[in-house]
């Protein structure tokens, strides 16, 4: 039995019950519970009476001929409601915290990568790397965006690709290239290897790299090729 809390037993029209409390199990008077034979029927739904000298919630059933009763002093009965209230609360608490960590990772999937992929994505573009493509499909937003930069960045390959079929029907040795400010790759039309005699693997060798294109034009600049003079024409963007 825990503090505080009693279980009796009282044999119909009987003046005693028999009472089990956390000290041992002893016969009293049903007065000495506060009760009254004549009015045990107004403790069926619960009420409080007083058994020495505290107050006390009394609960009471009939089965037959014997009634069956359970009590808790006052003080016992708030005690169990404020460890339930704290438990609910903890309770509580953790799911919130488990909630909210659960959401944290969806956000974080959801979005921060998304937009941490696509900040990569686009440095890797300004850098010169054009193809680069840019695939972040973890909502419509993102997946959205993601096609618009890949079709603009399209968009400046086909133009370069024009350039250049505009100038190889001139029938003059003309390369031309571009390097940006913050770019380590060469744009370059496909007149220039041939221009500088480069072979299809040097110049993919040489435009990947911005110095080792600039040595290697340093190197071949104004020299003679095939029979005529070649000359190399540029601004260095730095």
């Amino acid at each position: 039995m825990d503090s505080g809390s009693l279980l009796f037993a009282i044999g119909s029209g009987e003046e005693t019950a028999l009472v089990n409390t956390d000290q041992g199990q002893e016969e009293k008077r049903i007065e000495d519970l506060g009760l009254k034979q004549d009015r045990l029927a107004e403790f069926y739904n619960g009420k409080f009476g007083r058994y020495e000298d505290e107050r006390v919630y009394y609960v009471i059933r009939r089965y037959g001929d014997l009634l069956l009763g359970v009590g808790q002093t006052e003080k016992g009965l708030y005690a169990a409601a404020v460890s339930q209230t704290m438990l609910t609360a903890i309770f509580l608490l953790l799911t919130c915290l488990i909630v909210i960590w659960v959401l944290n990772r969806l956000l974080k999937r959801q979005i921060v990568d998304g937009i941490h992929t696509i900040s990569d994505k686009l440095s890797e573009i300004t850098e010169g790397n054009l193809n680069t493509v840019v695939q972040v499909e973890s909502n419509p937003e993102f997946k959205q965006l993601s096609l618009g930069i890949n079709k603009m960045v399209q968009g400046i390959l086909d133009a370069t690709v024009r350039v250049s079929e505009v100038i190889d029907m001139v029938d003059m040795p003309i390369g031309v290239f571009e390097i940006g400010k913050e770019s380590r790759q060469v744009m370059a039309t496909d007149r220039l290897r041939t221009v500088l005699g480069w072979t299809e693997e040097e110049a993919l060798q040489y435009t990947a790299d911005r110095e080792l294109f600039w040595e290697k034009a340093a190197a071949d600049h104004g020299q003679p090729h095939g029979g005529g003079e070649r000359y190399l024409l540029y601004t260095r963007n730095t």
